[in-house]
């Protein structure tokens, strides 16, 4: 008796501390709870859910499926699971829970929503649209489901049922910040920049972006209004790609009767610090600095009203250091051969690297004899470094590259640069060198759609895949152009 009053204390303790959002104490008194209860469904999942939180997905998952194992009626440790195995990709054993689910309440929404995000993920678009629509039938007023639907036609490529699936998600919930940053990002891949980039100011309000946003203080926040001296701090965001891009936007701020900060990554200042514009630039690793107003670097094209036909896309914006491009100049200028860089992959933790990405083995099936190779990776995956080794003819630089402004030195020596969509597409852009860039199906927004050409960057050209996940005629195609430009 006295162990189930000390485990139920503990319990209302773990319940409060996770509503209150301190998982990790919340996870220590559920672990405690176990031990004493081991076979408790409920703490099961609470302890599950509460690692899912954490991000300890493996220990997460193993804890829901006892906890269904004991209790197999509880649709919340389903749901959780569930979605957790989708997330993860594991999608037959999503579907077995689903099977359960479906028995114990066949028209129960969270269920069937979780049926239509499994048939989106395994690229089954018509089954998918058929679930989410059934949600709608049984509740009308579930904005989720509209959300979803905006996002299947937005693959699908539907503009006008895309639009209208995120706009009814927005006017049944006006504070859903997910629909608008996902309608801006459709209505920019379209080319619809003039509210394209009034919507992508939600993103700002994003849970994963907040922490680069949360430290400014909103009364400071500038968009284009007049200035009367002052400081105004420009401050990185996103991925290195995403300053590389925009930092072109500091020659217009020189208009305003102001003193320019920047505020970036410490990886970028060398780099940056070529950009010709007037400014003082800090790394994110220090305080932030003093100011009197501040931006986000990725407003700039809101606030200069930005469409496709005022892009200010002068290249070179940005240099690479005088010393650094002599060093490489006397190591790879000594032939006359043509010199080519490549990039295939990109950070495993971005959300789209699995599309973007390409195996090193499929990559290489562009490479042409005599010419020289250089990679432009910094790091590779086990696989790839494997087959790497086995790849003479393709020069490793990474000791070499400690920076960006080294990545930039080398680029400038280069005839041409093969990249999938990572920072070495931006930084190869900036410079102005011949950059061939090989897209996905569904690009980032930047690139637009269909066209071959960039309208941010005069030297890039675009390869994009004629079928989901088919590398192989893309890369067929860039190997037929390559061998035409090199033997010209």
């Amino acid at each position: 008796m006295h162990t189930d009053i000390k485990a139920n204390e503990l319990l209302d303790k773990a319940k409060a501390l996770h509503a209150s959002q301190n998982f990790n104490e919340a996870l220590n008194l559920f672990l405690d709870i176990l031990k004493i209860f081991p076979e408790n469904p409920e703490v099961l999942f609470l302890t599950g859910t509460t690692c899912i939180q954490l991000k300890d997905f493996k220990k997460g998952i193993l804890y829901l499926k006892k906890s269904i194992d004991i209790h197999p009626k509880s649709i919340g440790a389903i749901n959780n699971l569930v979605q957790i195995l989708i997330d993860e990709d594991r999608l037959e054993e999503a579907y077995k829970y689903l099977e359960i689910g479906l028995k114990l309440d066949s028209n129960n929404i969270l269920v069937l929503s979780l049926l239509g995000s499994l048939h989106n993920a395994k690229e089954e678009y018509n089954e998918a649209i058929f679930y989410f629509k059934k949600v709608i039938d049984i509740e009308p007023n579930y904005f989720r489901a509209y959300f979803n639907l905006g996002n299947i036609f937005s693959i699908i490529g539907d503009y006008k049922e895309t639009i209208v699936y995120y706009d009814k998600a927005i006017q049944l919930n006006q504070n859903y910040i997910e629909a608008y940053w996902n309608k801006a990002t459709f209505q920019l891949l379209h080319g619809e920049f003039d509210q394209g980039w009034k919507n992508y100011e939600y993103r700002i309000k994003r849970e994963e972006n907040k922490p680069q946003h949360q430290n400014f203080s909103h009364k400071k926040s500038w968009r284009g209004q007049k200035i009367d001296g002052g400081i105004l701090l420009i401050y990185g965001e996103q991925g290195f790609g995403d300053v590389i891009q925009f930092v072109r936007y500091l020659k217009l701020l020189e208009q305003f009767n102001t003193n320019l900060v920047l505020y970036i990554s410490e990886k970028l200042i060398t780099l940056i610090s070529s950009i010709q514009v007037s400014v003082k630039i800090f790394s994110n690793k220090n305080p932030i600095p003093y100011h009197d107003y501040h931006c986000p670097i990725l407003s700039l094209p809101y606030v200069f009203q930005t469409t496709l036909d005022n892009i200010p896309n002068q290249t070179p914006y940005l240099f690479p250091m005088k010393n650094k491009y002599s060093l490489w100049f006397e190591k790879i200028k000594s032939n006359s051969k043509f010199q080519l860089g490549i990039a295939f992959s990109g950070s495993v933790i971005h959300k789209r690297d699995k599309y973007r990405s390409i195996k090193l083995q499929d990559f290489s099936k562009l490479f042409i004899s005599g010419i020289d190779i250089h990679s432009l990776q910094i790091t590779y995956n086990n696989e790839d470094l494997k087959n790497l080794n086995e790849m003479p003819e393709v020069i490793q630089h990474q000791k070499d590259l400690k920076d960006f402004s080294d990545t930039a030195a080398l680029i400038a020596n280069l005839d041409l640069v093969i990249t999938v969509d990572t920072s070495i597409a931006h930084l190869a852009g900036a410079l102005g060198t011949p950059v061939w860039i090989l897209l996905d199906t569904m690009p980032d927004y930047r690139w637009l759609l269909e066209r071959q050409d960039s309208p941010w960057y005069p030297s890039v050209k675009l390869f994009r895949q004629k079928k989901h996940k088919d590398w192989p005629q893309t890369i067929l195609e860039v190997k037929k152009q390559l061998k035409n430009l090199v033997n010209n």
